[in-house]
């Protein structure tokens, strides 16, 4: 796709009026009889995580429509258990185990007061203090996050709660101050202001609110508006109204980097950057992705790294072409750690079409944000290898660089918590991995293993702390007194420990997966 860049942007014409369509708000909660969530149609960008996807219409009549998965609840909020994948209502708490509860913290969870967190945001508990669920605790809020101006929920030091988004600005995020000057913006951003909703600053803006990840390759011929021929390297062909053609590329691929000054850094090619996501989180829209071209640094696949583009970080940032996944989990300094990647495109492909860039032979792109692309072009996603926890041959996962990884029957496509044959992906694991029983730190395999090889972190009920839990092979621990399959007999994590049962973990048919309990 060619698009003409004009120089001079209206930035508050693209972003404070057009922010994403919303997700549908939460239940009311503590209210009896509070509203049920508005349904979305066609489930575009994906359900909330208290809807499902009514496909056939059964529900409520017509099909492809995302629906409240509990009916509606009359005290509580619809949740669902990472383990069964059932809904239910849950009544929020005011003490634990003898203790008040802070404000936000409306579980009780392994007998301790705890917030609870959204994928969406939607229903982030924390929302009513102004702040964000991190753990069990209602933290403030982190630059490009959701804050309220004027609370004692503050951004952090040397940044501004800045309205931004909506019509009138009514949605304000946490942005660094550049009054002082452009070169305290970091990598990738540009010191902009003042803007319409908050004229008494100037504030670092990510770059991809200001200019489209864009390459700079071989053009078809053709002429520009003043007639001159078009350069054979693309991208910098003036045009009569003083704009340049650029060629855009989406997500997952290269891109021409930008100085602080909004100027293009980078010789004739491709681009060394890398088209990612700028990641707002917003509690009404939810996760609120701005695409974006990142300036690389000299990370390779395998190597820790961080999100950290503060000059001098060049280390511990990826290289081209790669992206930082947290799945580190959080290191002792606070700091969340990921590993590089390969960089692809986990928009599901189409007859015909094969989504680029797109991964290796015996890897699966993983859609690391489980986000759904509304123009059904491009979503971020990482290249992690495909194993199943049942063969013989991929049951147990190779190390990525110096990081050890688990083999989670989980899908890539981020649909499927638990996989129903074994299936799964080899996932880097957290610094901290718990053994079979022990309490675990994140049930969303997305965000690092933090469990050994064949296990999932998981919680048989809503108030249970998550634990470590080994899967099995239903068919071959039949509970009808027939005889397990030949197979059985040397297949990896057939059967459980000593002491423990193979138990059904899905309530579809022929689902062969199962949680040693």
């Amino acid at each position: 796709m060619i698009r003409v860049v004009a120089l001079v942007s209206v930035v508050s014409a693209v972003f404070l009026a057009c922010p994403p369509p919303p997700p549908p708000p939460p239940d009311a909660g503590v209210d009896a009889g509070g509203a049920n969530p508005d349904p979305i149609e066609a489930c575009a960008g994906g359900c909330a995580d208290n809807q499902i996807c009514d496909a056939d219409g059964g529900l409520r009549g017509t099909p492809r429509t995302c629906v409240d998965a509990c009916g509606g609840c009359d005290a509580g909020q619809c949740r669902r258990n990472t383990s069964t994948g059932a809904f239910s209502c849950l009544v929020p708490v005011n003490t634990c185990n003898g203790a008040a509860c802070a404000g936000g913290q409306q579980a009780c969870v392994g007998n301790q007061c705890s917030c609870l967190v959204s994928a969406r945001s939607t229903q982030d508990t924390c929302q009513s203090e102004g702040q964000w669920c991190r753990g069990k605790d209602c933290t403030n809020p982190k630059r490009y996050e959701e804050c309220k101006p004027g609370t004692a929920a503050a951004c952090p030091t040397g940044e501004a709660c800045v309205p931004l988004f909506g019509t009138n600005g009514e949605i304000a995020v946490c942005l660094k101050d550049c009054n002082a000057g452009a070169n305290l913006c970091d990598v990738g951003e540009q010191c902009f202001g003042p803007i319409r909703t908050f004229p008494s600053s100037k504030v670092c803006f990510p770059d991809g609110l200001l200019n489209d990840c864009s390459q700079n390759v071989p053009q078809d011929g053709g002429f520009s508006d003043a007639g001159a021929p078009l350069p054979t390297d693309g991208g910098f062909a003036q045009m009569s109204d003083g704009g340049f053609i650029l060629k855009t590329v989406p997500v997952g691929n290269t891109c021409l980097t930008r100085s602080a000054a909004g100027v293009i850094t980078d010789n004739a090619g491709t681009g060394r950057g890398n088209c990612t996501y700028a990641a707002f989180k917003v509690w009404r829209f939810g996760f609120f992705p701005i695409e974006t071209c990142l300036p690389p640094g000299t990370g390779v696949v395998g190597d820790k790294c961080t999100r950290d583009f503060t000059a001098g970080t060049q280390a511990t940032r990826c290289g081209t072409g790669l992206e930082c996944a947290y799945t580190g989990g959080i290191s002792d300094a606070g700091v969340e750690e990921g590993v590089c990647l390969k960089a692809c495109n986990a928009n599901p492909s189409k007859p015909g079409f094969t989504s680029q860039p797109a991964c290796a032979a015996g890897d699966s792109c993983v859609n690391l944000y489980r986000y759904t692309d509304p123009n059904d072009n491009a979503v971020l996603g990482v290249c992690m290898k495909d194993c199943n926890v049942f063969s013989p041959t991929s049951a147990t996962c190779p190390a990525l660089g110096s990081i050890p990884t688990s083999c989670v029957p989980a899908s890539a496509d981020g649909q499927l918590s638990l996989s129903l044959n074994g299936a799964g992906i080899c996932v880097p694991q957290q610094g901290r991995v718990a053994n079979a029983g022990e309490r675990c730190t994140d049930t969303d395999a997305f965000r690092g293993s933090s469990c050994g090889n064949g296990q999932i972190c998981s919680s048989s009920t809503l108030t249970d702390p998550p634990s470590c839990t080994p899967v099995c092979d239903l068919t071959c621990n039949p509970t009808d007194g027939g005889m397990a399959p030949a197979r059985c007999m040397n297949q990896p994590n057939a059967r459980c420990a000593a002491g423990k049962s193979c138990r059904r973990a899905s309530s579809t048919a022929g689902a062969a997966v199962g949680f040693c309990l």
